[in-house]
C-alpha cells in the first residue's frame, strides 16, 4: 500500500502523465481536424455520443484521453492529500507553507466542475423559435416560446419570461445558456392565383393542407425552403421557394418549386389549370443555441481558488 501511495504521490508520474497527455491530445486535434463526422462531438453529453459510435475503435484516443486525465487527476488528489497531511502536521507557521497545496485543490474543483460539464452537458446548435409556438427541448428538459418581448422558458409545469437574447449575452436558466444565432422569417400561409376556362380565383393554403380544386383534383403546399436552386437545396443561395403537389383523382399528377420572388416564372399548369403564388404571410423567427454547463459553478470556483492559491504563493 505504502509503495502504491508513493507511485500515486510521485512527481515522476505527474511529469510523464502530462507528457503524454500533450501528446495524446495533439492527436485527438489532429483527428478532429480530419474527421468531419466527429464534428457532432461535444453536442450530446459524452457518454450517449461515445454510446451511438458505430466503433468505438475509430475514437481510441478518447478513451487514452480519458485514462491518462483519471490518472492525473488521481496523482493530483494524492499529491495533495500528502501535502497538506505533512504541511499541517509541521507545527507553528505551517500556513507560510500552505498556497501550494491550496493552488492544487483549486485544480482538482476545476477539473472537476470541467468534468461533470464534458460528461453530462450537451450543445444544441440552430433551434428554431416561432411566435405562439412552444418549441420541445428534451435534452434541457424545458420548452421555449418566441414572444413579443422576448422568450418564454417553461420548465416543470412554471413559465419564465425573459428578454431577447443578444450576441455575447444570453438568457441563463437553471443551468441551461440561451445563446442568440440569428432571426429570419418564415411562411405562415400562402395565397394562390388559381386560373381555368371558368375565370379566377384566390386560394389560401397552410403548411401540407390540401385544397380541392374540382370534384377530382386538389392541390397541396408540402414545403418551403428559404433557399433554392434548380435540385438541390443549398445554404448562401438567397431564393426562397415552395413547392407544390397537384392530385388528380387521388393520383399525384404534378410537383412544381415556385420561387417566391420570381413568381411569373414558375407557374404551376396542367390540364387548362394555371396556379401561380400571388401573396405570403411572412412571422418572424430567432434562431438560438442551447448549451449546458452543469459542472460550470463549480469549475469557476475551483478557478477562484487556484488564482487565490496561486497569488498567495506570490506574497
Amino acid at each position: 500500500m505504502t509503495k502504491l501511495w508513493r507511485f500515486l504521490c510521485s512527481l515522476r508520474l505527474a511529469v510523464w502523465c502530462g507528457l503524454i497527455l500533450s501528446a495524446m491530445l495533439l492527436v485527438s486535434s489532429l483527428r478532429l481536424i480530419s474527421q468531419p463526422e466527429l464534428d457532432s462531438l461535444g453536442t450530446p453529453p459524452l457518454l450517449e455520443w461515445l454510446a451511438g459510435q458505430q466503433s468505438l475503435w475509430g475514437v481510441w484516443w478518447i478513451f487514452g484521453l480519458l485514462a491518462l486525465g483519471g490518472l492525473f487527476f488521481v496523482n493530483l488528489v494524492c499529491c495533495t492529500i500528502d501535502g497538506l497531511r505533512k504541511v499541517l502536521s509541521s507545527g507553528p507557521g505551517f500556513w507560510r507553507r500552505l498556497p501550494p497545496h491550496i493552488a492544487h485543490l483549486g485544480l482538482i474543483i476545476l477539473l472537476a466542475g470541467l468534468t461533470v460539464s464534458a460528461v453530462s452537458g450537451f450543445k444544441l446548435k440552430g433551434i428554431t423559435l416561432q411566435p405562439g409556438q412552444w418549441q420541445d427541448i428534451p435534452e434541457a428538459n424545458l420548452s421555449l416560446q418566441l414572444t413579443g418581448e422576448g422568450i418564454q422558458v417553461k420548465q416543470a409545469g412554471q413559465v419564465m419570461s425573459y428578454g431577447p437574447p443578444i450576441f455575447n449575452h444570453p438568457i441563463f436558466h437553471n443551468g441551461t445558456s440561451i445563446y442568440f444565432a440569428g432571426e429570419g422569417q418564415q411562411v405562415e400561409t400562402i395565397e394562390l392565383e388559381v386560373n381555368n376556362d371558368q375565370g379566377s380565383k384566390l386560394i389560401r393554403l397552410n403548411l401540407r393542407q390540401e385544397h380541392p380544386l374540382g370534384p377530382d383534383m386538389s392541390i397541396i403546399w408540402e414545403e418551403f425552403v428559404p433557399d433554392y436552386r434548380e435540385g438541390s437545396v443549398a445554404a448562401g443561395y438567397d431564393n426562397p421557394a415552395i413547392r407544390l403537389a397537384l392530385r388528380d383523382h387521388g393520383q399525384l399528377s404534378v410537383r412544381k418549386w415556385i420561387y417566391v420572388r420570381f413568381p411569373d416564372y414558375s407557374r404551376l399548369t396542367y390540364k387548362g389549370l394555371d396556379i401561380g403564388l400571388y401573396d405570403i404571410d411572412l412571422a418572424p423567427n430567432m434562431q438560438v443555441d442551447i448549451a449546458s454547463n452543469p459542472g460550470a459553478v463549480t469549475a469557476l470556483i475551483g478557478c477562484l481558488i487556484l488564482v487565490a492559491g496561486l497569488g498567495w504563493c506570490l506574497v
